[in-house]
């Protein structure tokens, strides 16, 4: 097997031989040779933009920007002080970069805090934001970015219910695009964003932003942020704390159902339109024209999980009720619950359609599982409430999993077992292919293109594939460890990101993954290393 071959920089050699010993020629270093160029790692892993890999630099404030089939030096694109997130923006080929700002010191005056829109020519939008925020989220269509902390301690004094929603479609420099406020407070902080679909709310088509904290459900109008929020606090006086952890969507009323920790009731929001409507708005300039009105669902003990679907009598809510052991199926427009109790121990739901061993016809279905259970259940949707219990099937695992990854374009789950490999379920045939594994596979993903799973377990000099059509499994032995494994699908391509403090790159061809077609490139950190200023 051929070595991989490897693209090195002159300058690079040059910066590597001048600080080994013995080395004479290349006069006195300056303490900048001595500097470690930083990768983030953690929450900021490196992004993919079509055919551009983009990495965060830490100590430069920079990004970098690097294509596989290039002999040039990265893009290197500046970045607002103090990078700490990077994520793939939704529905758009940009990247979100978080940064936090930099406090005043002696040395330096202070930066704002300023979320960044990178696309992969290098150009930028920055959004400035004043304070910094660590928390973001994002809409399903990438539209909005909502800011918000958790335990923030630097500053001496800071509030944790001081939050921005951005309008990515919008100009920084127009109005309207950053709309900073700091919610009411019960005492709590934001938690958790979860973003609306459209709805239709006071015969008006607009979305929502809702805000889960320890113990409420704030509501805020993406469609008028000049709007108070509403603010719905669960957990009622002298009861128990009610943390909410879920919510779903009716597709066709003005109707959210909130799950809590705390509670054996799912809570129902109408959103109505307020006493006054339209003229309370005008009338006071600032409240929302909608008030929920709340109802609440016994569906059994310690509901975990919850989904809508359509039958053939109306939509359905599912929920799963961990602390009894059944499962509860909600007729949305009457409340009406009918409880079915489960052979096995399930936590969480799986929506799919599709056949069955005893059922050829595509039908609503769902897969019923529990983290650290080695059995899942079965259940066919379809007469759920007539036939109850003889809707289910089980199946068991050769061992508990840790977690579980739908892929129902292929019919197929993927169980991640903790520290022993996977196993792959076929929905239809309801039965599962195990695949044993001698490292833990967190780091894994699905290659939808070519039917594969690859995973790069991190710390180890190996990617490995399985093929979903024939079961055949693949490994590919690299010149150093994992940091992180990043697809490229769209071009073809894997890029394998090492620990290395000049900096290594492998890449993959994802249609012939072996020695002789993969290449390297190390150094490219320092390759603007004889630009710095010597101190």
């Amino acid at each position: 097997m051929t070595k991989i071959e490897t693209k090195l920089t002159a300058l690079v050699l040059t910066t590597l031989a001048c600080s080994l010993p013995l080395t004479g020629g290349c006069g006195e270093r300056g303490e900048w040779v001595d500097e470690r160029p930083e990768l983030l790692g953690g929450p900021v892993a490196p992004v993919a933009l079509g055919e551009t890999l983009v990495l965060v630099e830490a100590s430069k404030h920079s990004a970098l920007l690097m294509q596989p089939d290039s002999d040039n030096d990265p893009k290197v694109v500046e970045l607002p002080h103090g990078p700490i997130q990077m994520l793939l923006r939704n529905g758009a080929p940009e990247a979100l970069v978080l940064s936090q700002g930099l406090r005043a010191n002696a040395e330096e005056k202070a930066e704002p805090a300023a979320l960044t829109a990178l696309d992969a020519d290098g150009k930028t939008r920055i959004y400035e934001l004043g304070n910094p925020f660590n928390r973001l989220s994002q809409s399903d269509d990438g539209r909005y970015a909502f800011l918000y902390k958790s335990n923030l301690s630097e500053r001496l004094l800071d509030n944790p219910n001081e939050v921005a929603v951005i309008d990515l479609d919008a100009s920084p420099d127009g109005g309207g695009a950053i709309s900073l406020r700091t919610l009411r407070s019960f005492g709590d902080s934001p938690e958790r964003i979860v973003f609306s679909p459209t709805m239709t709310i006071v015969g008006e088509e607009r979305r929502l932003s809702l805000v889960l904290s320890q113990t409420n459900v704030t509501l805020l109008d993406l469609d008028h942020l000049d709007r108070r929020e509403t603010t719905v606090q669960l957990s009622g006086s002298g009861g128990p704390l009610v943390q909410p952890s879920q919510v779903v969507f009716s597709e066709t009323e003005p109707v959210l159902y909130v799950r809590g920790e705390g509670s054996d009731d799912v809570f129902v929001f109408n959103l109505a339109e307020r006493p006054g409507g339209s003229a309370a708005v005008d009338e006071e300039g600032e409240h929302n024209d909608f008030r929920p009105f709340i109802n609440q669902l016994g569906v059994g003990s310690d509901p975990s999980d919850m989904a809508l679907y359509e039958s053939a009598d109306g939509p359905r809510l599912l929920v799963v009720a961990a602390g009894s052991q059944q499962i509860a199926i909600v007729e949305a427009d009457t409340s009406q619950v009918t409880q079915i109790p489960l052979p096995a121990r399930a936590r969480n739901l799986l929506l799919f359609e599709g056949t069955s061993p005893r059922d050829d016809r595509v039908a609503q279905r769902a897969l019923l599982y529990e983290s650290g259970n080695p059995t899942v259940t079965f259940l066919d949707l379809e007469d759920a409430e007539q036939e109850k219990s003889r809707n289910l099937d089980t199946l068991r695992l050769d061992a508990p999993f840790d977690r579980l990854i739908p892929m129902l374009d292929e019919g197929m789950v993927l169980v991640v077992h903790d520290g022993s490999g996977i196993s792959l379920i076929d929905l239809a045939d309801r039965t599962v292919s195990p695949i044993r594994s001698s490292q833990q596979l967190n780091d894994a993903f699905v290659d939808r293109a070519r039917r594969k799973l690859w995973v790069g377990p991190q710390g180890q000099p190996r990617i490995g594939s399985l093929a979903f059509d024939t079961g055949e499994t693949d490994e590919l032995l690299l010149d150093a460890p994992v940091r992180s494994l990043v697809p490229m699908l769209d071009a073809g391509r894997l890029a394998v990101v090492h620990e290395n403090a000049a900096g290594h790159i492998t890449w993959i061809d994802a249609d012939n993954p072996v020695r002789e077609s993969a290449t390297s490139v190390r150094g490219f950190l320092f390759t603007d290393l004889f630009d710095r200023e010597d101190p």
